[in-house]
C-alpha cells in the first residue's frame, strides 16, 4: 500500500471426518470470545466442529526494524510490528450444516516483538493485543479482551 504499510490476509478452511474430541477444530484464532460459567468465572469459548472456516485481515506497520536489541543475553529483538485487524470464523459439526447465521467476528489491534533466542537458533514471537467481539456472541458476553502470546518453534 504505502512504504512499510502492509495489508495481510489469511483464510483457512479445514475439513475432518469422524474426528475424536482432541483433534476437532475449535477456532482458537479468535481471542475475544469468552462466556461466563455457572460459578461466575469467565472462560474462553470453544466452538468445536469437524468443518472450519476462519480468516484474518490486518493492516500492519513495522514500528521499529533492524533493532538488534539484546535482552540479557537470552534473546535478541529484531523488529517491533503493530497491526489493526479483523478476524472471523465459524465451525460446523458436519459439512451439510454450513451456513453463516452465527458467524463470529472480532476487531482489534496488537503489537508483536520479533526476534531470536539461543544464539539465533530459534525464532521468537511475543504478541500483546486487544480484541473486541462484534458478531456471534450474546450482548452480555461482549467485552474486549487483552491477550498475550508467545510462539517458539515446535510449541
Amino acid at each position: 500500500m504505502l512504504p512499510h504499510l502492509y495489508l495481510d490476509e489469511e483464510v483457512s478452511l479445514g475439513f475432518g471426518y469422524n474426528l475424536p474430541e482432541p483433534f476437532r477444530f475449535n477456532l482458537d484464532e479468535l481471542q475475544s470470545f469468552y462466556h461466563k460459567t455457572e460459578e461466575g468465572k469467565w472462560e474462553k469459548a470453544h466452538f468445536p466442529g469437524t468443518v472450519k472456516l476462519s480468516g484474518r485481515l490486518s493492516l500492519s506497520l513495522p514500528a521499529k526494524r533492524e533493532m538488534d536489541y539484546d535482552l540479557a543475553n537470552l534473546a535478541v529483538i529484531d523488529e517491533v510490528r503493530q497491526a489493526l485487524f479483523l478476524a472471523g470464523g465459524q465451525s460446523w459439526e458436519v459439512f451439510e450444516d454450513i451456513g453463516f447465521g452465527n458467524f463470529k467476528l472480532e476487531a482489534g489491534f496488537e503489537g508483536e516483538f520479533v526476534g531470536r533466542t539461543l544464539g539465533g537458533l530459534f525464532p521468537l514471537h511475543f504478541t500483546i493485543g486487544f480484541a473486541y467481539p462484534f458478531l456471534g456472541i450474546e450482548p452480555e458476553n461482549r467485552r474486549g479482551r487483552i491477550y498475550f502470546g508467545v510462539r517458539l518453534p515446535l510449541l
